[in-house]
């Protein structure tokens, strides 16, 4: 996963057909767990020290957060495990993985959790723009680079249009980048504000349900779901109908009065 995501294998020089293939090999050689100890999820000691190895490269790189790559790197770290020797197989080192790793990153640290999305974004939102711009179309882009040396990231967005819409304007090209971080960041405390009313309705001290026309239940706040032990995972899917919530007539009575409509 972290190959193709991140493109290092590109950077390495090396195929990621032949390292998959192994890796699948060996997980099929692990032993498999059922019955009641299958919840049960213990951590091996040489993923232990693969996470270790990679929270410690995180630091040493001033990284806020241990990404992908960091994580295939603490891999490649643990010499003597089975991930380890595939990767060497593999001809996926240390020195050449890190190398790759501060290639891709270009002096960038990682101060979000995904980070590594953002590394090769400009290069693909670039392409589209790009290919917008020779077809004659308007498209737009919006991007996080993330910020270097301290300084915080940043939305840019990124636009592309054709001068005019016939005769020699159309075959020129209006290119425009702005800043939006601080529309981004409007848009984010909107969404938490709505987080956190939703979350509100969910836990509050009172019962909630929602019954579409056919009688499935499309909503059930987690209150009403624990007083009458019924599964959240069912709403919406067809699984929770009105009648499993309303004992007796309450359910026919309930479906033959049907909202009023607009009109």
């Amino acid at each position: 996963m972290a190959y193709g995501r991140l493109n290092i294998h590109t950077n390495i020089g090396i195929g990621p057909q032949a390292v998959l293939s192994d890796v699948y090999k060996e997980i099929e050689k692990l032993p498999k767990v059922s019955g009641s100890g299958a919840g049960q999820v213990y951590l091996a000691p040489d993923l232990a020290r693969a996470f270790d190895a990679a929270e410690k490269a995180a630091e040493k790189s001033n990284d806020s957060f241990v990404t992908v790559e960091r994580l295939l790197l603490g891999l490649a770290l643990t010499k003597d495990s089975e991930a380890g020797s595939i990767l060497r197989k593999g001809n996926v080192t240390p020195q050449n993985l890190n190398a790759a790793i501060e290639s891709l990153r270009k002096g960038r640290t990682a101060d979000s959790a995904t980070a590594e999305n953002a590394y090769d974004a400009l290069k693909k939102y670039a392409r589209d723009l790009t290919q917008a711009a020779r077809e004659g179309k308007r498209l737009q882009e919006e991007v996080r680079v993330a910020g270097t040396k301290g300084r915080p990231a940043r939305w840019l967005r990124l636009r592309v249009r054709p001068l005019g819409e016939r005769g020699p304007d159309r075959r020129l090209t209006v290119w425009s980048l702005s800043d939006v971080t601080r529309e981004r960041e409007r848009q984010e405390n909107v969404f938490q504000e709505l987080q956190h009313a939703v979350d509100y309705l969910d836990h509050a001290p009172a019962g909630f349900f929602s019954v579409d026309a056919k009688g499935d239940v499309v909503y059930l706040n987690a209150t009403l779901a624990n007083w009458l032990d019924q599964d959240l995972a069912q709403v919406g899917s067809g699984g929770l109908k009105l009648a499993d919530l309303v004992a007796g007539d309450g359910a026919a009575v309930t479906s033959s009065h049907p909202p009023p409509t607009a009109g």
